[in-house]
Formats: structure tokens, C-alpha cells, sequence
């Protein structure tokens, strides 16, 4: 399985044929996945592989870098709880916990919602069953937020 998000900033010469700015490719075979990704590099367009994170140093690097761009920043006590988290060694996974932080989390309801997010994992759950449980987690809260049922 690969997931591969691309964002298109097409050259100049290249706008008016380029209607479409934004392409995500999933692909569960990978023969398939590598000739769309060759695609992507040939318009040369931005594009990002998500994976697993390789250190902690990793995790703070794209924590600290992801919620400058918005203007944020979360405290070393909370960047510690995202970094300790095996969960967070998805690029994916944190990027949407760090996303849902920014857009639906307060200074009082940080702590909370960090638990809730990170929350108790098993060995037996995979990769996969967490990012579902995490999206999960998500659609509550929203409904909860919102007040839908």
C-alpha cells in the first residue's frame, strides 16, 4: 500500500493545460503506485511519500515545522507526549493529530485532547486499525463539537 499526496504548482507554460491543482494517488499495487509517482516527478510537481518517522528528532522537526506554518507552537511537555507516542510514528497519523490540535483544540483542552488522541493502543491493533480508530475519534469529537447526531 502507498499513499502519495501531490500538490501542483505547474511552470507557467504549463497553466492553462493544468486544470486540476491537487492529485492523491492510492494505490495497492506497486507497479502501479511507481509509474504514477514517475508521472508526478515528470510535471514536476511537489510531492511528499507519507511513512513511518525515523527518530524522535524527526517527529519534534515536523511537530515544530507543521504548526509554524499556521503560526502555532505547543509547549515541550506536550511535543514530549506526541514524540513518546508509537502512534506518531506515522507521519500520517500525526499530521492529522497535529491538524485536529490546530484547528478544534484550546489552551484548556490541549491536555484532554492529546489523551484522547494518543490514547491506549494494543500490540494487536496494526497500523492501519489505529489511523481507523484515530478518524474515529475525529468524526465523534466533530459530532460532539457540533452538536450532530
Amino acid at each position: 500500500f502507498k499513499l502519495v499526496i501531490s500538490v501542483s504548482r505547474p511552470h507557467q507554460q504549463d497553466k492553462d493545460k493544468e486544470k486540476n491543482n491537487k492529485v492523491v494517488v492510492v494505490d495497492n499495487e506497486r507497479t502501479h503506485a511507481e509509474e504514477q509517482w514517475q508521472v508526478l516527478k515528470e510535471k514536476k510537481w511537489e510531492h511528499y511519500e507519507l511513512g513511518n518517522l525515523e527518530s524522535d528528532d524527526d517527529k519534534k522537526k515536523l511537530i515544530e515545522e507543521h504548526l509554524q506554518s499556521f503560526g502555532k507552537r505547543l509547549e515541550s511537555k506536550h511535543v514530549h507526549d506526541l514524540i513518546k507516542s508509537p502512534k506518531t510514528d506515522s507521519i500520517f497519523y500525526l499530521t492529522i493529530v497535529l491538524n485536529y490540535l490546530r484547528a478544534c483544540s484550546t489552551f484548556e483542552s490541549l491536555d484532554n485532547d492529546l489523551r484522547y488522541l494518543l490514547g491506549p493502543s494494543t500490540s494487536a491493533n496494526s497500523k492501519k486499525e489505529e489511523e481507523v480508530k484515530l478518524f474515529e475519534k475525529l468524526l465523534k469529537s466533530w459530532e460532539d463539537l457540533y452538536d450532530l447526531d
